[in-house]
């Protein structure tokens, strides 16, 4: 087993909304989340699925699924390259099979955990 830092791309309601009106650029958001797999496709494949369910919990009214925004995963092959250097700490660490707390991946979770290293 090795641990694998996957991105997940994402968007809330809020960002989307914005978007639609033209107020913003691009509605996407991103977090991660450090999982314990045999290798890269299983860490995507269970990153994909913890994805899903976090798009459902920020977008509860929402009919589409994560994937038809063309939201995707990847692997950060290289953690001391990586732009997220800043915030490794809030993310979360699970093994295949195992959910995280999703509430703590959340746009306004990482709003929080920010406030509180300030």
């Amino acid at each position: 087993m090795k641990k694998y830092l996957v991105g997940i791309s994402y968007h809330d309601p809020e960002s989307y909304g914005l978007w639609l009106k033209g107020y913003m650029e691009d509605y996407e958001s991103s977090t991660g989340i450090f999982i314990w797999a045999s290798d890269k496709e299983e860490a995507l494949a269970w990153g994909e699925k913890i994805a899903e369910a976090l798009f459902k919990i920020e977008n509860p009214d929402e009919t589409q699924s994560w994937e038809s925004f063309g939201h995707f995963c990847w692997i950060e092959d290289d953690l001391e390259k990586s732009g997220w250097m800043h915030c490794m700490a809030f993310f979360q660490t699970v093994e295949v099979g195992v959910f995280p707390i999703i509430e703590k991946m959340r746009t306004q979770a990482y709003v929080e955990w920010c406030d509180k290293k300030a």
